[in-house]
């Protein structure tokens, strides 16, 4: 998981690393924060666009809104075909339970309602950077943004039973942490209704939200969307789906059995609110290197023209 940089006054306190973060929070109407998303867009694309439509092989068929662009835009979340096996998932699973895995608290429980592993962990597990880029995602991501997607967020995490307290992300709530941004996520374990399914509350994400990041109740999102309008994701591992994150959701937390979620946030600018330390990985094959910058670290500049360096640099550059 991805450090958290200091936004309010006090030591290691960045006051335009704020006024950048908090500058969306203060937008919480739907009409304003698209004018300024297709504006963002818009700079973004007139750098990278070519390269990125080279890089995932874009074409005109592609362009065209697909079934699942719609129902993204529509509901805010869409089921996806697996793109790894229940096989592989398991494999993946496989892999984190072998690396520092959650500690129960001397026999009685865990102590912390989530078990998140580092992005060095993360980025290693074998297949991963593969499943984060794989093309359709990347596809989906930039028709959903309207540009060149940044790959601002990974992690995996387990989501663990028996915990007194859960963690403020299993209440109902919303992600503020750009201006536009869509999320993957893969389940690598089975997850039923008892086990910590992600629930996310249909057509939230077209609905100003509120300028105070407190959570909402159920029966306040009923009134507000209908009793329908909550999709409790269930499936086995493997199972697949991206959501825009602006849109009020939570994860269940588990009762029965822990769960173990990839998730990966594509956005149209970094997310200022974390401290971005990119790792080294080798070898990296057919990684676009602007989409995965904030991730991992390259000796060559992420875009070679002079014009791209400096957009780099006013998108990315974190002070």
């Amino acid at each position: 998981m991805h450090k958290y940089a200091v936004l309010r006054p006090g030591r290691g306190f960045r006051p335009f690393r704020a006024s950048l973060y908090y500058a969306h929070r203060l937008v919480p109407w739907p009409r304003p924060r698209q004018l300024v998303q297709r504006g963002i867009a818009a700079v973004v694309n007139a750098f990278y666009g070519k390269q990125y439509k080279a890089a995932v092989g874009w074409t005109e068929k592609i362009a065209v809104r697909s079934p699942a662009l719609k129902r993204l835009q529509k509901r805010g979340i869409v089921n996806l075909p697996a793109l790894v096996s229940e096989r592989d998932a398991r494999t993946m699973a496989e892999y984190f339970a072998s690396h520092n895995p959650p500690a129960p608290n001397a026999g009685i429980g865990p102590t912390k309602a989530l078990a998140p592993y580092s992005l060095e962990t993360v980025l290693n597990c074998p297949g991963l950077l593969d499943l984060i880029n794989h093309p359709r995602v990347l596809r989906l991501a930039a028709q959903y943004l309207g540009c060149t997607p940044t790959l601002s967020s990974v992690g995996v995490r387990w989501s663990l039973p028996g915990v007194a307290r859960p963690d403020d992300i299993q209440s109902f709530h919303r992600d503020y942490d750009d201006w536009h941004s869509v999320k993957l996520f893969v389940y690598l374990t089975n997850v039923g209704p008892r086990s910590g399914p992600h629930i996310y509350v249909r057509g939230s994400h077209r609905v100003a939200g509120r300028l105070h990041a407190r959570p909402y109740a159920e029966t306040e999102l009923e009134e507000m969307f209908g009793i329908g309008c909550i999709s409790v994701m269930t499936g086995l591992a493997g199972t697949t789906f991206m959501a825009d994150v602006y849109g009020v959701h939570r994860g269940a937390p588990p009762t029965d059995q822990p769960r173990l979620m990839l998730q990966a946030q594509y956005s149209l600018l970094p997310v200022f609110a974390f401290l971005y330390e990119p790792i080294s990985i080798s070898p990296v094959r057919h990684i676009d290197r602007y989409i995965n910058r904030l991730l991992l670290r390259s000796r060559e500049p992420a875009c070679s023209s002079s014009d791209d360096l400096r957009l780099w640099r006013r998108l990315a550059h974190l002070g």
